[in-house]
């Protein structure tokens, strides 16, 4: 393994365990955390499901369910920042979700998914995700 990816591994590895240890997550490190762990979904396809296989193995299935639940807790759609962080770990999901089996199967063994769907049978949920506006 060469340098540079040994150092990304360090840096998701990082940018992981400090949301693992987070209480709330709509503040900008929570938001910059995120916003390393998510990958572009159009690139190599090898690294996507090797970044997908990374972060399952590295508990993102959990924190996933952890952080979702929190979301729901606060209200999703209650504030900018919420909303943006919210949005960013969907980001992360959907990029890996397309690639990597593992990073699948853990969020389903997780919950995640039982989350998805209760949000999308919840009509205002699904109304003021589908326009993408956040009020007021």
């Amino acid at each position: 393994m060469e340098n540079a990816e040994k150092e990304q591994k360090k840096a998701l590895k990082e940018a992981v365990s400090g949301l693992k240890t987070a209480t709330e997550y709509d503040t900008s490190a929570v938001k910059k955390a995120l916003q390393q762990l998510w990958i572009d979904p159009h690139g190599n396809p090898s690294d996507v499901k090797k970044h997908g296989d990374f972060l399952a193995e590295h508990g993102f299935g959990e924190l996933a369910v952890k952080m979702k639940l929190w979301y729901n807790r606060q209200g999703v759609f209650r504030n900018q920042e919420i909303w943006e962080c919210c949005d960013s770990l969907l980001s992360i999901i959907r990029s890996c979700t397309d690639r990597s089996e593992t990073f699948c199967l853990k969020l389903g063994e997780e919950g995640y998914f039982t989350l998805i769907v209760a949000d999308l049978n919840h009509v205002t949920y699904r109304e003021q995700y589908l326009s993408s506006e956040v009020p007021a």
